[in-house]
């Protein structure tokens, strides 16, 4: 038999015999998308900073390029990317929410210019707005609901989507196992996959989150701490760019101290402002 077909059948009859099972649909289903978001956001209000080490894989125009970036996050908007050698930093990235500078030592540039999604792509290689990207990649969701929004239950969550003046914003929350019977408020939600389109249908932008682990909250000082979930693995495919950013976080720290000076930059001496544009 052809080695590819016997793979095709190994790869569909296995399964079956197995017995496949989709998980399990909420029995008391959340009927409101403004509800299932605030529900999903409410398991993450007392993080207010995230300190990150991960590695990092890009794919684009330019080929890849693999390496460790440590980062710093401060909720909503305020990031800090450093990427890392043996010999320390070669590139840094930073943004208060609304000025963006990126330091590239190993080309001897320094660009600033407002906190754009194609500013953020210089150093990140997907476009994502900064005053976005900090809450994507810790698995948060930075678009709020109107009368518009939508909620579906689905096996093992919900699909909610988010009509925009310029699009659609397409929510995906999986509930924890063991919480389908548990009412909505008992009901601890993951972001699974978030999918950003144009108006026109197209799709832009394509986020998606696995390997979630509980991560302690120092903040947390009850006698029975519970930690906080955060997704380890976050892929972002970039449609418009052709691009796609792999990200696989080896430490996560919740709610260490953080300095403002922390998201801001200066030329280094001898090196010239590049404004960095929008357009």
């Amino acid at each position: 038999m052809n080695r590819r077909i016997f793979s095709a059948l190994v790869a569909f009859v296995i399964p079956s015999l197995l017995g496949c099972h989709a998980p399990p649909r909420p029995t008391l289903p959340i009927e409101d998308a403004s509800r299932a978001l605030g529900l999903h956001a409410s398991l993450r209000t007392h993080v207010a900073a995230v300190s990150t080490v991960a590695r990092v894989e890009q794919r684009g125009r330019q080929g890849r390029i693999r390496g460790t970036v440590w980062g710093l996050i401060a909720l909503p908007d305020r990031l800090r990317f450093d990427v890392m050698t043996s010999l320390g930093p070669v590139a840094t990235l930073t943004s208060d929410g609304e000025l963006f500078a990126l330091l590239d030592q190993r080309e001897g540039r320094y660009f600033e210019g407002p906190a754009c999604a194609r500013n953020v792509a210089r150093f990140l290689g997907v476009a994502i707005e900064a005053t976005e990207v900090a809450t994507l990649l810790v698995g948060g969701v930075p678009f709020e609901a109107d009368e518009r929004a939508t909620i579906a239950t689905i096996a093992g969550g919900y699909d909610v989507e988010l009509p925009r003046r310029d699009g659609l914003v397409r929510v995906r929350l999986q509930i924890r196992e063991g919480d389908e019977a548990r009412p909505p408020e008992e009901q601890h939600l993951r972001l699974s996959r978030l999918e950003v389109r144009h108006a026109d249908g197209r799709v832009r932008l394509v986020i998606t989150y696995d390997d979630y682990r509980v991560v302690a909250d120092p903040e947390d000082t009850s006698e029975t701490p519970h930690g906080i979930a955060m997704p380890f693995v976050v892929r972002i495919d970039d449609r418009d760019s052709d691009a796609e950013l792999l990200v696989r976080f080896t430490e996560i720290t919740i709610n260490g101290e953080t300095v403002d000076d922390a998201f801001h930059q200066r030329p280094p001496s001898g090196m010239s402002l590049e404004e960095a544009d929008c357009d």
